[in-house]
């Protein structure tokens, strides 16, 4: 028997385990225990295979159980416990099957998302949802879309160092596309670090230092060549060939995407694991410090640009599909649930 209780319950189940067959006999005891017909019962799933699924199970249910209680030759289980409580007798119960059958097109059995379009079809007046909007699964598109714009608005047109750096590495891209698909199914999430201010003159102004320290690093190497291990970081940054790269960076001035590799070989951990013990009586030479602080400015910026990223888009995420009058299925969603939200929510 399945008994029926006020509030919400979960049940956890996985495939195969009878989800389906276990709904279909809610609706059934409800229909004929509680005389609710079908287009009262809203059954609501993932898919629209599932959808499908569902309310065929349900119609086939209703359709054996009304011929069995019309043959007299009762074998669904459900329907015999409901007989045998004696609350409904059969021409009540054909009555009732019979009535739901009838109208069963007008059940309200579909995905999450027809649910909210239906039930958002039906107040638009009042919720102030585009009656005439498309349904299109664009959203992934336009994000995608709005993702390089804000890039290019934000990164490539403002600082050639944050360029090289976005360019080399994808860890940039993939966190505003992380931030981009989470927020459109999660609008009301926030995002934690919120971000600091940051400055490209003052990121500027720390490489161009972190040069003119360079320089001096290279004026002195032949002194510090033999305390360097071999093979490491710092030993491949001096040979012939990284040096000319090195010194065609000084003159250019700002980085191309090759000279990333040289930056992070003059870190203070490059320095730590590339000196031999004979360099303990050697200060670490000024450009190391330096180019910390440039690739911790680089990460704020990141940091702040990203965490800015989150309202810029749903700004212009909105104003694309207005323009376009378009809603997507996460739309669906948060539309309903803002306006079961507001102050006629209850109505």
């Amino acid at each position: 028997m399945f008994a029926f209780e006020q509030g919400v319950s979960i049940i956890e189940a996985s495939a195969g385990t009878g989800k389906t067959y276990t709904l279909c006999r809610i609706a059934l005891k409800l229909t004929l225990e509680k005389d609710i017909p079908i287009d009262r019962i809203l059954c609501v799933t993932f898919t629209q295979a599932a959808t499908e699924e569902l309310s065929t199970r349900i119609r086939e249910l209703y359709r054996d159980c009304l011929d069995q209680l019309e043959s007299g030759k009762i074998e669904e289980a459900v329907l015999k416990d409901i007989l045998a409580t004696e609350t409904i007798d059969i021409p009540q119960a054909q009555k009732r099957l019979r009535y739901s059958l009838e109208i069963f097109d007008e059940a309200p059995i579909s995905t999450i998302h027809g649910f909210c379009k239906r039930s958002l079809d039906l107040v638009s007046l009042e919720t102030d949802t585009a009656f005439d909007a498309n349904l299109e699964q664009i959203e992934d598109d336009l994000i995608e879309r709005l993702k390089n714009e804000y890039i290019r608005i934000h990164i490539l047109e403002r600082s050639v160092f944050l360029s090289a750096v976005s360019a080399a590495k994808p860890t940039v891209q993939k966190k505003l596309q992380l931030i981009g698909r989470e927020c459109s199914s999660h609008p009301y999430a926030l995002l934690e670090p919120a971000g600091s201010e940051f400055s490209l003159g003052a990121l500027d102004e720390t490489f161009q230092a972190a040069l003119q320290a360079t320089q001096v690093f290279l004026d002195k190497a032949d002194t510090i060549t033999p305390h360097l291990k071999k093979r490491s970081k710092l030993d491949s940054l001096l040979k012939l060939e990284n040096k000319n790269a090195l010194e065609a960076l000084l003159k250019r001035g700002h980085p191309l995407i090759s000279d990333l590799t040289l930056l992070e070989s003059l870190t203070s951990e490059a320095w730590k694991k590339g000196v031999k013990k004979s360099a303990e009586g050697i200060n670490q030479p000024k450009v190391f410090e330096l180019v910390d602080a440039f690739w911790r400015q680089t990460a704020l910026s990141f940091d702040a640009i990203a965490a800015r990223y989150r309202d810029w888009l749903f700004k212009h995420l909105r104003a694309e599909k207005e323009r376009r009058n378009i809603i997507s299925f996460n739309d669906l969603l948060h539309l309903l649930d803002r306006a079961l939200d507001e102050d006629r929510g209850q109505e």
